[in-house]
């Protein structure tokens, strides 16, 4: 099992976001419990470009 996290770059993280705060403590949460418990952690980001 791994845990997958797609974006969270600062673009989209910013005070704009709804309810950042929550988010940036769900993401924490979430990564302090895999890496606890020995899971893989993928980060994947999406670049944009015109």
């Amino acid at each position: 099992m791994a845990l997958l996290i797609i974006d969270t770059q600062e673009l989209i993280t910013n005070d704009k976001l709804y309810a950042l705060t929550t988010f940036v403590s769900t993401v924490k949460t979430l990564l302090g419990s895999a890496r606890q418990n020995g899971q893989e952690v993928i980060y994947m980001f999406v670049m944009m470009t015109a």
